[in-house]
């Protein structure tokens, strides 16, 4: 996935005879928790708080020689420049579109009128202009917006766009 560090190991600690398996683990996820948590204030005492005073020791030891080695800066810049990549992308599953019919729905309709030949036809059959844009104004409205026939005529009192499709600069009287 795009933006996001799956696995970076900032410090391969190895075998210490001093300490057993047990401890190892517990020191291990104690500093992946102390990891995770970096960047919060802690108030209850932290991810040491469990350890023994030798494990604590360790865990201590190794989290200053990530801090000296750079290892948790190297992560942080890694993560910050995954984020900024990540931001020049749109995430499609968050984003809202209140309004999506646009005035390309409208001229797109009154394209396949011309296609058809729609109005040249209602012309021909002796239609007004003002019959034939009324015609065509509410045909468009009621593909586009499928509304009642009342909600057809406030939608082209409140979208000119409709209208301006059918008609070439308004809505009929």
């Amino acid at each position: 996935m795009r933006g996001t560090v799956h696995s970076l190991i900032v410090l391969n600690i190895g075998f210490e005879p001093a300490l057993t398996p047990r401890q190892m683990h517990r020191i291990a996820a104690a500093l992946t928790s102390r990891f995770a948590h970096r960047h919060q204030k802690d108030a209850f005492g932290g991810p040491l708080e469990g350890l023994d005073p030798t494990e604590r020791g360790y865990a201590e030891r190794y989290w200053r020689q990530m801090i000296t080695d750079g290892q948790i800066d190297r992560f942080d810049s890694r993560e910050e420049q995954a984020r900024q990549e990540a931001g020049k992308y749109i995430d499609l599953d968050t984003v809202r579109h209140t309004d999506a019919r646009e005035v390309g729905a409208e001229w797109l309709c009154k394209q396949a009128i011309d296609q058809l030949g729609l109005e040249e036809f209602l012309r021909g059959r002796g239609w007004t202009k003002l019959q034939t844009d009324t015609a065509l104004a509410h045909l468009i409205v009621r593909t586009v917006y499928a509304p009642s026939e009342l909600a057809t005529l406030r939608i082209m009192a409140d979208n000119p766009a409709s209208c301006t499709a059918a008609c070439r600069g308004g809505c009929p009287g």
